[in-house]
């Protein structure tokens, strides 16, 4: 899939990820002569938390979820989906869950 501009494919994705019932976060991107040419978007479950301190008093929200999307700049300027991967380790979020998600208020 291509898309004229960055903002329209993280959109994109973001929607999916709504209707799929998860949440999408940005995550690393690769910049040349102020242009970004890669773009991560993924699962908010992705990656690991830091442990701070001994006391934990909030269950982990990071689970290292391989969920992703990541676009690539073309040489017509435009953006294409160049990986996608569409499982998840946790269960989705139901539509009545979705509405306590800080990042979906």
């Amino acid at each position: 899939m291509v898309f004229d501009k960055l903002e329209l494919g993280i959109g994109f994705y973001e929607a999916y990820a709504k209707e799929c019932g998860f949440v999408s976060r940005l995550g690393s991107q690769k910049v040349s002569k102020d242009v970004v040419t890669h773009k991560a978007c993924l699962c908010n479950k992705a990656g690991e938390c830091e442990a701070k301190g001994t006391k934990q008093r909030r269950q982990r929200t990071r689970i290292s979820c391989p969920a992703r999307v990541n676009f690539k700049r073309i040489p017509s300027g435009q953006y294409q989906i160049y990986a996608f991967v569409e499982g998840h380790n946790h269960m989705p979020q139901t539509p009545l869950t979705m509405v306590h998600l800080t990042q979906t208020r």
